[in-house]
């Protein structure tokens, strides 16, 4: 199935009930990690279809924090090792807390929003 609903019903995401909130509180804990954050969001397959693979999480900082953090964004996103040894660190420390498996990488807004500017984002993190 490709979008939000199943049988008449509308679902918000495909995790069942005791994964998210277990995923959210993982998330408020995450959050805290950078000053000019917009936010940690569930976004990709999740959200969309009940045979998802991993649970995409992705946490939106500001273009300024980025750089200082992991400097210029560069493409493919796996030159950058820093930035890439980061994500897998908070990724294997969020599957941990949250038993799911997590796929979680920070983003710089601008070009969160240059790749991906219509899919939906599900705030994460606000207990």
């Amino acid at each position: 199935m490709t979008d939000k609903t199943e049988g008449g019903k509308h679902y918000a995401t495909f995790l069942d009930v005791t994964s998210f909130i277990e995923l959210r509180f993982a998330a408020a804990i995450v959050k805290g990690i950078f000053d000019e954050s917009f936010g940690i969001f569930l976004v990709g397959s999740a959200l969309k279809r009940k045979d998802w693979r991993d649970v995409d999480v992705r946490q939106i900082i500001s273009d300024a924090e980025f750089e200082r953090r992991f400097g210029e964004f560069v493409e493919p996103y796996e030159n950058n090792k820093f930035l890439r040894a980061f994500n897998l660190g908070i990724s294997g420390w969020m599957r941990a807390a949250s038993h799911l498996p997590i796929d979680y990488q920070v983003q710089p807004i601008t070009k969160a929003n240059e790749l991906y500017p219509n899919e939906p984002r599900n705030g994460l993190g606000y207990l």
